[in-house]
């Protein structure tokens, strides 16, 4: 039998559960905190760029068997995080008022994907060189 966490990377349980945090975020009418986050210019953006690079490196975690993930997989993700940005803000704008979209959080989410490729190259390339 599997261990636990081999199975449940199989599945991208945990890249399901970001996911659904950031639709919950998304998609609520007030995050239940938002009260007691300071006003910071900003800050809106930085939670996108922050959300979608760690679901990024979630995400190639679990795709993963090894330490390099292949091409075509890498692609995907990307793509599949891409759009689902794009898609929350197209919903946020359509059908949840009174949130609105912002092609600008989209920008951000993208931002978000590829400081996540980044943060995540570096940790391969430390984890691999010799001590």
């Amino acid at each position: 039998m599997k261990p636990l966490t081999k199975l449940l990377n199989r599945y991208y349980f945990y890249s399901v559960l970001w996911g659904l945090l950031i639709s919950y975020l998304c998609f609520v009418r007030k995050v239940p905190f938002q009260d007691k986050i300071p006003e910071i210019f900003g800050i809106d953006k930085l939670v996108h760029l922050s959300l979608y690079a760690i679901w990024y490196v979630i995400m190639c975690f679990e795709a993963s068997d090894s330490q390099k993930i292949s091409t075509v997989k890498n692609v995907i993700i990307i793509c599949t995080l891409a759009l689902f940005g794009g898609m929350v803000e197209i919903l946020q704008q359509n059908y949840f008022p009174p949130r609105t979209g912002d092609w600008f959080d989209f920008l951000a989410d993208v931002v978000g994907i590829a400081i996540g490729i980044q943060v995540l190259n570096w940790y391969l390339k430390k984890k691999t060189k010799p001590i």
